[in-house]
């Protein structure tokens, strides 16, 4: 009987040189192993699939989105010796690939415990506690970005409301303007906007026109010269 490839002497001295100094997760530096993210298993079962599938589908000439799984059973079943030969040849493809050490991670012996027996996996935002392989960090950070996301979603509307104030301000005034002018330069003093740069207060007329102060317009006037200069 053939040695599983991670018995063989040639796997252990590759596993020598990738195998890193400390757990990817939990930092420690104890009982270290190599774990492979994708399984022997799920490589064959994807290899196999798709040499069956390719197969039937050059035999028969039927496209491969019109392939039926009943009609590809009946096919496997009369062509047991194609089947036994893509089965050889996907074994010694997945052994080969197992040999590259690719999709590997170094874990220490409690986090590999955890994820293969508890489908559980260290929190990489806090590094603390351990979730289930469904979510993407423990309950408590999981926690904190969704109150940071609605934080931001609270800001986010509240800068949509003020922008929808003004834009209600702007279409105000300016109807104001053609109806009465007289009435509208009272008003355009009166009301105060804040210059973008400095956040001075300056009126709504000037606002309208530069978004900004005279001083911080002086400025911008400046900087745009010497740029072209």
């Amino acid at each position: 009987m053939a040695s599983k490839s991670w018995h063989t002497k040639q796997w252990k001295e590759k596993k020598k040189e990738v195998l890193k100094d400390s757990c990817e997760w939990c930092r420690s530096t104890e009982k270290l192993l190599l774990h492979h993210t994708v399984k022997n298993r799920d490589m064959r079962f994807s290899l196999m699939s798709n040499k069956i599938e390719d197969a039937y589908v050059k035999e028969t000439g039927i496209k491969p989105y019109k392939v039926r799984k009943g009609d590809l059973k009946i096919w496997v079943k009369e062509n047991p010796k194609k089947i036994e030969e893509m089965r050889v040849l996907t074994k010694e493809e997945v052994s080969k690939e197992y040999m590259t050490m690719n999709n590997t991670v170094t874990l220490c012996k409690k986090c590999h415990f955890l994820y293969e027996k508890k489908h559980m996996k260290l929190c990489q935002v806090c590094r603390q506690k351990y979730h289930t392989l469904r979510w993407d960090s423990c309950w408590n950070c999981h926690k904190k970005e969704q109150e940071e996301s609605e934080k931001v979603m609270e800001g986010y509307k509240k800068f949509e409301a003020e922008m929808d104030a003004e834009e209600e301000d702007f279409f105000e005034m300016a109807e104001l303007a053609n109806k009465n002018p007289e009435l509208y330069k009272e008003k355009s003093k009166q009301k105060l906007w804040k210059c973008e740069a400095c956040g001075q207060p300056i009126d709504w007329g000037h606002a309208c026109n530069y978004h900004r102060c005279d001083a911080c317009l002086v400025e911008l006037e400046e900087e745009e010269k010497k740029a072209s200069d």
